[in-house]
C-alpha cells in the first residue's frame, strides 16, 4: 500500500498471524494532530475535509460479509431527520419543509444559533454554480435538512397565535433536571417519589431523581424535540426513555478486513516458566481464566510499543505499568476480547487505551464519512471526560483525532465535531444513539468497543441502550470490559456480547482498595456529625483533598453553606447542577483552587484526582456497591488515602453490608459496628446459622469464640483466620495458607529478576553468585522477585505494622504516661506488642509455620499483670486490622515460643532489638526472617528512627530494608511503596573503611575493636549505633565493617539477633560469619551455639578483616 499502511496478510478466522514476519504495526507517518472536546471542536467546513479516495491512489479495501446479526432495517439507513417529519428526497430535488412542531423546553439551539445557522446556509446558496452542482451529486447533508426542518417550522410558529411559552437566553445556563420536570409538568405528569401526581418536594433525594430520570438527563441530555417526535418512548411513570437503535444484519455489510493480533512474546516473558507466571500473578492477587491467555509482562518495555507511544508514556508519567496493565495489555494486543474486574485507581484507563491506540494504527486510514475505529462506553458524564482526557494524552503519539459526546452540551458540536472524523470516540450511550440516528457518525468502521464501568450502566438503566450498540457493531470486533463489581447482569451481558473472552481479576471483586484505610466512626446521632466534622476538617485539608458524600441535595446545599460560613473553602457538586456548573467545580477541585468537595454520589463515578488524600462518608451509601466507588475516590495510583464512615443506630442495615464486605476483604469489625449491624432483623437473621461470628457455612472463624462449630477451619472460607489476606503491602490466596503456592522449598532462590527502566531493554544479568550486577539498576523500573514473594509482602506487612505501634509506645508512654516500674517499662511493653502483632499476622497467613520470638505471656498473665496486659491489648490492636481479645492476645504472643531447629520452616522475630536505643529516641530494629532447613530465605527489618538518607540526619526517618536470597537488597520509606536496591560501598582500600559497631560496650569488646581497626590501618572514627540497624547501614554503604566480638567465652547469640541482617548484607555484596570465619548456623536451636562472636564486611575485605582479628583476639595464634 502506499498510503503508509502496511498490508494485511490475514484473513478472518485463520488463527493467529505469524508475528515474526509481520511489518511495524506503527509504520503509518504520524498526522497532525486534532483533538476535539464537546463545544471546542474545529469549526473546519467538512468539505475542505481530506478526501483520501480521489487522486490518493489509496488501494481498494477487501471486503468481508459476515453471517450474524438479525434482518436489516430501513430506520438505520434513512436519514435520522426524515423521522422527525422530513421525508427524504433526491439530490436533486428540493428539500420539503418539517411539519410544524411545539417547541420545547429541551431544544438546544436556541434563536441565535438558528440565525447563525440560516446565515451559514445563506451564504452556502451564494456559492458558485460549480460547487452546487458537485454538492448535488453527494447524498444530502442531515445538518442543512435539519436547519431547513428549523427555519420552516420558526416561521409557521411564527404565524400562529403567541402563547407564554418556557424560553431560556442561553442554553449554557439552563438547569436540565428542572427544565425535565418543568417539560412533564406541561404534560400533566408529575416526577416524585410518591406517585406520578405527587409534587416535587425538595427533600427527597436529588440523587434518586437523577437516577430516576437518568436515560432522559444523563444519557439522552435534552433532546431537541418533543419525545413522540424524536422517537424517544414516553413511558406511564414519566421517565424518557431513548430508542435503541435497531439490530442490523450483519451479513448485508461489507465490512473491511482488520487485524486484531499485534503482540511478539518478549524473549524475557517467553522464559518465564508456568510456576512462575502462577507466582507473579498471585503476588498481584490475580486470578485469570481463559485458554491460551498471554503471560504477565513486567515493564512497558516488554509490551513492544513504538518509541512514539513510549515517550508519550514517559511524559504522562508512568514508570511500571500496574497489576491490571501487565496483564490486560498482553492479552489486548493478542487480539482477545477482555473482562477486567480491578479496583477503582488500578490503571485500567491506560490498560484499553493503550492497545486501542496501537489496534488504530494498523488498520486502513478513515475515508469521508468512515465513523471511529475505537468506541468507548461510559456511563457517567464525568467519567467520560476523565478517559477524553486520556484519550488525547496518548493519542497525541500518533496524531489521532479524539472527540467526547455526552448529555448536556450542544448536539450541532457534537454533529461537526464526529461529521469532521475522529479515529477515538468516549461517548455515554444515549448522546452516542442520538449521533448515530442523526447520522452525525457510524459504527461500519468500529473494530474496537470499550465498555468502562460497565455496572454502572445498569445502574442507570442503560443496559437496552448499551446493548443496541454492541448489536450494531460488526460481530468479529474486539470487545474489552471492565468493572469494579460483577454482578450477574453484567457477566450476562459480557457472556451476551463477547467471544471466548480472558477474565483478569485484580484483589477481591467488589472490595476496598487496599490502600485505602477504613475509619468507621460511631456517633449517637446524625446531629453530631457536624461537631465531629468542624473538629477535624482543618486537619484532613492539611494532608490533601477532601471529598465529603452527603446523600441528599439539599444537604449538600446545607452543609456547603454553613462551612462557607465558618470561612473554609469549598464547593458542592450535585444532580442538579448544570453541566458547566459541575465541569467547573471539577476543573478548580483538581487545580487544588479549594481544598474540600462537597458532593452526592453523582461524583462517586469517574472523579480521578490523585490529591484526594480524605472521603468522609458523611451520610452512609445508599449500598455497599456506591461506598466501595465512594471510597475508592482515595487511595489512587499507589498513593495512600483513609475513608471515614459516620454511623449511627439507624444505619443497621448498611452496617451489616458494611460488615461483610469488611470480613471478606479479611479487615477488622469493632464490636460496635457488629452491635448496630445485628440490630437489622434480615443480618441478624444470616448469622444465626453461621456459629458465632462468623463460622459454619464458609465462615473464617473470627476472634470471639471463633465462629462455633464447624467454623474453627472449615467451610469455603479458608479456615481460622483464613481467606484472603489484604494489606497495603501484599495478598495470600483465598483459602489455603499461602505458602502452600509459593516455588518449592529450596528451588528458585536464585530467581530471576527484571530492572528494566521505561524503553530501556528488558533483560536480567547476574554474577556467579547469582546476584544481580549493582550496576544493572536503571532508573525506576520495574523489579519483580518470584521466589518467596508471599512470605516477603507479609513480612513487610506485619514489621510495618509492629513498627508503627512502637513508635505509638514511645509516644504515649516515654515521652508522656511514663511507667517506672521495671516490669511495666515501655521497652517490655513495646515488645509483648509488637510480637502479638507479627505472630497475629504471619498466623493468619502461613498457620503452620512456627515462630522463634523473645518473649512469652508469662508476665502479662493474672491480676498482676492485668495492667500491662490491658495497654499492651490496646497498643496491639492499634496495629492490626482484626482486633485481639485477651485471651487470644495471650495466645498470639505464646506462639513465638518455638525451640527452633534444621528442618523445617520457621520464623526468628526480635520485636525490639535495641532497647537502649528506643528509650533514647535513637536507633532500635524490628527484624523478622523466614529461615528454611536452617539457611534464612527472607528477611524484613524495620528502622523507624534511621535517617532515608545517611547525608541528612535531620532528614526523612523511617525504613524498611527488604531482602529475598537470591535477589538483592533493597530499601524503601515508611511512607512510601517504592522500593531502592542497595548495596555495599566499594572500596579500594582498608584505608577508605569504617567500622560500625554498637554503642554499648558490654555488647562488644570495643578496646579489641580499635585494635583491629589500628592493624587494618582504617583511621575513621567509628559508626556507632544501637541494634541490627548496623547491619542496615553496612549494607547500604554507611560503613565497611561491622565488628561483634565476644564479651565471654560462654555468651550464645541469639538467632532473631542476626538472621534478617546477616542475608541483607549478604545480598548487599558482603560476608557474615563469626569470628572464626565459620558462617552463621542457624540450625541449632534458638542460639547461634557454634558460633563465636560476628564479623560482617564488604566480600573484598573480609578474609583481611578475619586476619586482623585472628591476630588481635588469639596473638599466640590459639583459637
Amino acid at each position: 500500500m502506499n498510503n503508509g499502511k502496511r498490508s494485511i496478510n490475514i484473513s478472518l478466522g485463520t488463527g493467529s498471524p505469524n508475528l515474526s514476519s509481520r511489518p511495524n504495526p506503527f509504520a503509518r507517518p504520524t498526522r497532525p494532530l486534532t483533538t476535539t472536546a464537546l463545544g471546542f471542536g474545529d469549526d473546519e467546513d467538512e468539505d475542505n475535509s481530506d478526501d483520501r479516495t480521489g487522486s490518493t491512489g489509496s488501494p481498494k479495501r477487501k471486503q468481508i460479509k459476515l453471517d450474524h446479526g438479525q434482518e436489516d432495517t430501513e430506520d438505520q439507513e434513512e436519514d435520522a431527520f426524515s423521522k422527525l417529519g422530513t421525508p427524504k428526497a433526491p439530490a436533486s430535488a428540493s428539500r420539503p419543509t418539517a411539519p410544524p412542531a411545539k417547541k420545547s423546553v429541551f431544544d438546544e439551539v436556541d434563536d441565535e444559533e438558528k440565525e447563525n445557522a440560516f446565515s451559514r446556509l445563506d451564504s452556502k446558496k451564494e456559492e458558485s454554480t460549480e460547487t452546487q452542482a458537485e454538492d448535488e451529486e453527494e447524498e444530502d447533508d442531515p445538518l442543512d435538512a435539519f436547519m431547513a426542518g428549523i427555519d420552516t417550522q420558526v416561521k409557521k410558529e411564527a404565524e400562529m397565535p403567541s402563547e407564554e411559552k418556557v424560553r431560556r437566553d442561553d442554553i449554557e445556563d439552563e438547569d436540565y433536571v428542572e427544565s425535565y420536570m418543568k417539560h412533564m409538568k406541561k404534560k400533566g405528569i408529575m416526577v416524585g417519589q410518591g406517585g406520578p401526581m405527587q409534587e416535587r418536594n425538595e427533600d427527597v433525594d436529588s440523587d434518586e431523581e437523577v437516577y430516576a430520570t437518568a436515560r432522559a438527563i444523563d444519557s439522552a441530555a435534552e433532546p431537541q424535540f418533543d419525545a413522540d417526535e424524536a422517537g424517544y418512548d414516553m413511558q406511564p411513570n414519566g421517565k424518557k426513555e431513548i430508542t435503541p437503535l435497531p439490530r442490523v444484519d450483519h451479513s448485508r455489510r461489507n465490512y473491511v478486513e482488520i487485524e486484531k493480533c499485534f503482540y511478539e512474546e518478549h524473549e524475557d516473558i517467553a522464559k518465564l516458566s508456568d510456576d512462575q507466571v502462577r507466582q507473579i500473578r498471585m503476588d498481584l492477587d490475580m486470578r485469570v481464566s481463559g485458554a491460551d491467555t498471554a503471560k504477565p509482562c513486567i515493564s512497558f518495555a516488554h509490551f513492544g510499543f513504538e518509541e512514539a507511544l513510549m515517550e508519550t508514556i514517559r511524559r504522562a508519567g508512568y514508570s511500571e505499568p500496574s497489576g491490571i496493565q501487565q496483564q490486560a495489555i498482553p492479552v489486548a494486543l493478542s487480539g482477545r476480547d477482555i473482562i477486567g474486574i480491578a479496583k477503582t485507581g488500578s490503571g485500567k484507563t491506560a490498560a484499553f487505551l493503550l492497545p486501542m491506540i496501537v489496534h488504530i494504527m494498523d488498520q486502513e486510514e478513515l475515508d469521508k464519512g468512515d465513523g471511529p475505529i475505537g468506541v468507548v462506553l461510559a456511563p457517567t458524564r464525568e467519567l467520560a471526560d476523565q478517559i477524553y482526557s486520556e484519550a488525547k494524552r496518548f493519542a497525541k503519539a500518533y496524531g489521532l483525532r479524539v472527540a467526547v459526546v455526552y448529555g448536556g452540551a450542544s448536539k450541532q458540536d457534537q454533529f461537526k465535531t464526529l461529521r469532521s472524523g475522529v479515529e477515538i470516540v468516549v461517548a455515554t450511550p444515549g448522546r452516542l444513539i442520538d449521533m448515530i440516528k442523526m447520522k452525525a457518525t457510524n459504527f461500519k468502521r468500529t473494530s474496537f468497543l470499550v465498555m468502562d464501568e460497565a455496572d454502572r450502566f445498569f445502574d442507570l438503566g442503560f443496559e437496552p441502550q448499551v446493548r443496541s450498540i454492541c448489536d450494531n457493531i460488526r460481530p468479529d470486533r474486539q470487545t474489552v470490559l471492565f468493572s469494579a463489581t460483577f454482578q450477574k447482569r453484567v457477566e450476562r451481558l459480557a457472556r451476551e456480547v463477547m467471544t471466548d473472552p480472558v477474565r483478569i481479576s485484580i484483589g477481591n471483586v467488589g472490595q476496598i482498595n487496599s490502600d485505602v484505610t477504613q475509619v468507621i466512626q460511631i456517633l449517637k446521632e446524625d446531629t453530631l456529625k457536624w461537631k465531629w466534622l468542624v473538629e477535624r476538617l482543618q486537619e484532613f485539608e492539611a494532608l490533601g483533598s477532601v471529598l465529603i458524600f452527603v446523600s441528599r441535595k439539599n444537604g449538600v446545599v446545607e452543609l456547603t453553606e454553613n462551612l462557607k460560613n465558618m470561612g473554609v473553602k469549598c464547593e458542592c457538586l450535585h444532580g442538579d447542577m448544570v453541566q458547566q456548573e459541575r465541569d467547573k467545580a471539577v476543573h478548580d477541585y483538581k487545580n487544588r483552587l479549594f481544598p474540600t468537595l462537597i458532593a452526592t454520589d453523582v461524583a462517586a463515578r469517574g472523579l480521578d484526582i490523585k490529591s484526594i488524600r480524605t472521603v468522609i462518608n458523611y451520610d452512609v451509601a445508599r449500598d455497599i456497591d456506591s461506598h466501595v466507588h465512594r471510597v475508592g475516590r482515595t487511595g489512587r495510583a499507589g498513593e495512600k488515602g483513609t475513608a471515614y464512615t459516620l454511623i449511627t443506630d439507624k444505619d443497621d442495615r448498611f452496617a451489616g453490608e458494611l460488615v461483610r464486605n469488611l470480613e471478606e476483604g479479611g479487615q477488622a469489625v469493632s464490636p460496635d459496628v457488629m452491635k448496630i449491624a445485628m440490630q437489622n432483623p434480615r443480618f441478624r437473621k444470616s448469622r444465626q446459622f453461621m456459629g458465632g461470628h462468623r463460622g459454619g457455612r464458609g465462615g473464617r472463624g473470627g476472634r470471639g469464640g471463633r465462629g462455633g462449630r464447624g467454623g474453627n477451619r472449615g467451610g469455603r472460607g479458608g479456615g481460622f483466620g483464613g481467606g484472603r489476606f489484604q494489606s497495603s503491602e501484599g495478598f495470600g490466596e483465598q483459602g489455603q495458607p499461602t505458602a502452600s503456592n509459593n516455588t518449592p522449598l529450596g528451588q528458585g532462590s536464585r530467581g530471576d529478576r527484571w530492572d528494566q527502566g521505561v524503553g530501556g531493554n528488558a533483560g536480567h544479568q547476574r554474577d556467579y553468585s547469582g546476584r544481580e550486577s549493582a550496576d544493572n539498576h536503571r532508573g525506576q523500573g520495574s523489579r519483580y522477585r518470584l521466589a518467596f514473594a508471599a512470605e516477603r509482602a507479609v513480612a513487610i506487612h506485619a514489621v510495618l505494622s509492629a513498627s508503627k505501634v512502637c513508635q505509638r509506645v514511645f509516644t504515649k508512654l516515654v515521652n508522656g504516661e511514663t511507667i517506672t516500674k521495671k516490669d511495666k517499662s515501655p521497652v517490655t511493653i513495646g515488645d509483648f506488642s509488637a510480637q502479638a502483632v507479627i505472630n497475629s499476622i504471619l498466623y493468619k497467613s502461613f498457620p503452620e509455620d512456627p515462630i522463634v520470638g523473645e518473649e512469652d505471656s508469662k508476665d502479662l498473665r493474672g491480676e498482676e499483670g492485668r495492667q500491662m496486659r490491658e495497654k499492651v491489648l490496646e497498643l496491639a490492636n492499634s496495629g492490626l486490622e482484626q482486633a485481639l481479645t485477651e485471651d487470644s492476645l495471650l495466645e498470639t504472643i505464646d506462639r513465638g515460643t518455638y525451640a527452633g531447629g534444621a528442618h523445617g520452616r520457621m520464623w526468628a522475630l526480635d520485636p525490639i532489638d535495641g532497647t537502649k536505643g528506643f528509650l533514647r529516641g535513637e536507633q532500635f530494629a524490628v527484624c523478622l526472617a523466614l529461615i528454611v532447613d536452617g539457611q534464612v530465605q527472607v528477611g524484613v527489618m524495620g528502622c523507624p528512627n534511621l535517617p532515608v538518607d545517611a547525608k541528612d540526619k535531620d532528614g526523612e526517618k523511617g525504613c524498611l530494608f527488604i531482602t529475598v536470597k537470591g535477589q538483592g537488597a533493597f530499601q524503601r520509606n515508611f511512607s512510601s511503596t517504592k522500593e531502592t536496591p542497595i548495596s555495599m560501598s566499594s572500596i579500594q582500600s582498608l584505608a577508605e573503611a569504617s567500622f560500625c559497631e554498637s554503642v554499648e560496650s558490654g555488647h562488644s569488646n570495643q578496646s579489641d575493636s580499635a585494635k583491629i581497626a589500628h592493624l587494618l590501618g582504617i583511621t575513621k572514627a567509628p559508626v556507632r549505633m544501637d541494634s541490627q540497624c548496623k547491619y542496615c547501614s553496612l549494607s547500604r554503604g554507611d560503613a565497611e565493617v561491622y565488628l561483634r566480638l565476644p564479651v565471654s567465652a560462654s555468651y550464645e547469640e541469639k538467632i532473631w539477633d542476626h538472621a534478617s541482617g546477616s542475608l541483607l548484607v549478604s545480598e548487599a555484596g558482603g560476608i557474615v560469619s563469626d569470628i572464626h570465619g565459620k558462617p552463621l548456623d542457624f540450625s541449632k536451636g534458638r542460639t547461634l551455639a557454634t558460633n563465636s562472636g560476628v564479623i560482617a564486611a564488604h566480600a573484598k575485605i573480609h578474609g583481611r578483616v578475619i586476619e586482623a582479628v585472628q591476630k588481635v583476639l588469639f596473638p599466640e595464634g590459639k583459637l
